[in-house]
């Protein structure tokens, strides 16, 4: 089966949640024998730090792909004609965007190009912003994949998203997708009440288990990008619990990794957290103890901090937001808690016996797999729908 697969997001490098989504479900076409092909959507971006990073991400993302790369750059046009909404949703709309504001029109007929050539059997668009794309080709296998419930997501004091988008919006979007993939059970069930005529089927992520030793520190681990809802969690973490576990075990230390170090230069000189920046394998850093966290108290979306950490065999803590929508929660083996106290004697618990930890460990790993397998059949349903 040939698939084409549309984003404005590289595959390469792996540095933030939705590139290891992207990854990780393409792989997983590719290992079943499909012939993938991935059209990235090349943009002018007015954040100087995209455009900085930009170039280099094309490239590996290029060379990834090989012979199955395509790309669509932007006209000047397009990039002034994007560029003006953004701007214009920003102070006219309340950060409210329209569906199909950030569209450009040329990549309608790219597509159309592409599938005179190769004759794919299956599209998949992602984010709600390119689903126009699905209305290039005439197949049956058209899928959104949403990697969030944009609507879902309320303005307040304390959550800030760069945009929003109204239910009409969304539900627009929706439209145009025979199959649209939800990254988790609420946002799902949200899906189907949006448009219940649609098949609406919740993906994920696919995660690799890595076992790992027990290392018998007292470290606790946090790999994160740099994003306002990681930002919130860790500082939450940092203020309200990290002081009571460091009372109790004065060896205690927090080690954070990835982009998020780049924000959190005002810890820089605290004895018990050191900020170890960017990594390129994220195995290394999981090794270096047994507990890992997902603190983030806000925001919708697949939890992918919450599964990371699972998935490399590690102790995981978490804030109750991490765990909603997840799949089977009941049946996850994450701890959860907004309470120092709970969080100070759970690790008690874990750090007082390796009896406990090796407990947590074949449950993390049951739990994966039950998760791969039922995305693998979610997946199917698409491609063999």
């Amino acid at each position: 089966m040939k698939i084409l697969i549309v984003s404005d997001i590289p595959t390469s490098p792996i540095n933030a949640g939705n590139r290891r989504i992207i990854k990780s479900y393409t792989d997983l076409f590719k290992s079943w024998g499909n012939e993938v092909h991935f059209l990235f959507v090349n943009k002018f971006s007015l954040r100087e730090n995209y455009r900085s990073q930009i170039k280099n991400a094309i490239s590996e993302t290029r060379k990834e792909w090989g012979a199955f790369y395509h790309q669509y750059d932007c006209s000047l046009w397009e990039n002034i004609y994007t560029n003006s909404n953004i701007i214009i949703t920003k102070l006219f709309r309340n950060s409210y965007r329209k569906c199909d504001d950030v569209y450009p029109n040329g990549l309608s007929n790219k597509i159309r190009n592409l599938y005179d050539i190769y004759h794919f059997d299956a599209l998949m668009v992602n984010y709600f912003y390119l689903s126009r794309a699905l209305d290039a080709i005439p197949i049956k296998r058209k899928a959104l994949f949403t990697h969030d419930a944009f609507s879902m997501q309320k303005k307040s004091q304390e959550y800030k998203a760069v945009y929003y988008l109204t239910k009409k919006e969304e539900k627009k979007a929706l439209s145009r997708a025979t199959y649209i993939f939800a990254m988790q059970d609420v946002e799902a069930e949200y899906f189907k009440l949006l448009f219940p005529s649609r098949i609406v089927l919740t993906n994920y992520s696919n995660y690799r288990y890595h076992i790992q030793p027990i290392v018998g520190n007292h470290n606790i681990l946090y790999l994160a990008a740099n994003t306002a809802l990681n930002l919130d969690g860790i500082k939450w973490f940092i203020k309200d619990i990290l002081p009571l576990i460091k009372r109790n075990y004065n060896d205690v230390k927090l080690l954070i990794a990835g982009r998020i170090c780049e924000a959190l230069t005002e810890y820089v000189r605290c004895p018990e957290i050191e900020l170890i920046g960017e990594i390129d394998d994220p195995a290394s850093f999981y090794q270096k103890g047994d507990v890992a966290i997902n603190p983030c108290r806000l925001g919708t979306g697949l939890k992918i901090k919450t599964f990371e950490a699972v998935s490399y065999d590690k102790v995981t803590l978490s804030h109750p937001n991490g765990l909603v929508g997840i799949f089977k929660e009941k049946e996850s083996p994450v701890f959860s808690s907004s309470k120092a106290w709970d969080w100070l004697n759970f690790l008690k618990m874990v750090w007082e016996s390796h009896g406990t930890i090796t407990e947590i460990k074949v449950k993390n790993r049951s739990y994966i797999q039950r998760m791969n397998d039922y995305i693998i059949e979610q997946y199917k349903i698409w491609l063999e729908g």
